[in-house]
């Protein structure tokens, strides 16, 4: 989770229906507030629309209240002006999300009103991991990319799974004294001397760009295009490294077979000298 979180919501309320929970993303159109999340000092502040976002939450800032895997909106007189709901069940939090206000009158644990959220990306604040760990994040979870990764990784294709990546990609990639060269050893250490040429005419140039967004300043759009070639490298990774595991069990295979069909010389016979 990064310092501080910019979160776009759709400044208009709906009444819930009973027995909906999920509401699926809606058009990210006008109007629309964003509050900062300041969460070194556990302070929200709204950050655009203020006269609006005044409107719509009855406030300008307040506390942020961390509730379970919601994010509370709380006023200085102790209301909830509004929760993201589900904002932290991903590390890093989810891009999008319902936001709520209210409970039911009559109906037990039913929200009364119901909008949506969208987190902004903001890298000038984040380090290189946070960088990496938001491109793994986007690649699995945003609807323009995740199909691509899930066709080719299947229930690998998870935030919670692939995020531990996020520090070796960073060393292989991030880096700026490996460079090329802790690029080539890393790639002859997964794929072996006779795939390391080939590998890598496809993973230089993609390494390098990698290495550009994580070490330099860089925008919102850059880490979708990362997000984009941590997607090419991760499928190309799994592919070779499955290549060469039935490479080497071919190899074992047969060479099992040739011992095992072998005519048996007795030491000493004479056709061994």
């Amino acid at each position: 989770m990064g310092f501080a979180d910019i979160v776009v919501f759709r400044l208009s309320w709906e009444k819930c229906e009973r027995g909906t929970t999920f509401f699926h993303e809606p058009p990210r159109a006008e109007p629309l507030g964003s509050v900062c999340l300041d969460w070194n000092n556990s302070q929200w502040v709204a950050r655009s629309n203020w006269q609006e976002v005044r409107k719509h939450l009855g406030c300008l800032s307040g506390i942020l209240i961390q509730n379970n895997i919601d994010v509370d909106l709380q006023g200085m007189g102790g209301q909830v002006c509004m929760t993201f709901g589900a904002y932290l069940a991903n590390s890093p939090p989810a891009m999008h999300g319902n936001a709520w206000k209210g409970w039911h009158a009559t109906v037990p644990n039913m929200r009364e009103y119901r909008s949506h959220w969208w987190r902004t990306l903001d890298p000038s604040g984040m380090s290189p991991f946070d960088k990496m760990s938001e491109m793994i994040n986007i690649a699995c979870t945003d609807s323009r990319l995740k199909g691509k990764l899930a066709a080719e990784l299947g229930g690998l294709a998870n935030p919670m799974i692939l995020l531990p990546l996020a520090g070796i990609f960073l060393a292989f990639f991030g880096a700026e004294y490996l460079g090329v060269v802790g690029l080539a050893c890393a790639i002859r250490t997964l794929l072996g001397l006779g795939q390391a040429h080939e590998a890598y005419t496809f993973y230089e140039p993609r390494g390098k760009e990698l290495n550009r967004i994580i070490m330099n300043p860089c925008t919102e759009r850059n880490l979708y295009e990362g997000a984009e070639i941590f997607q090419e490298i991760i499928v190309r990774v799994v592919t070779d490294i499955g290549s060469q595991l039935a490479m080497s069990g071919a190899q074992k295979n047969c060479c099992h077979c040739v011992a095992k069909n072998l005519p048996t010389v007795p030491l000493g016979h004479p056709e061994m000298d």
